[in-house]
């Protein structure tokens, strides 16, 4: 299998971890949250800081 490249398409778990990054959860979530987390509790997340941001 080939190396994704840098213009390649995101994962749907990549998906989920950008837009976590975008909604900030750096600021509040353990340092291996990417690893951590699972995509359930990275929904959850987007979710609640959504809610935070409206």
């Amino acid at each position: 299998m080939q190396t994704p490249g840098p213009y390649d398409p995101l994962t749907p778990r990549q998906e989920l971890i950008s837009e976590c990054e975008g909604l900030g959860l750096d600021a509040d979530a353990p340092k291996d949250w990417r690893d951590a987390f699972s995509d359930d509790e990275l929904r959850s997340a987007i979710v609640r800081l959504s809610k935070q941001e409206a």
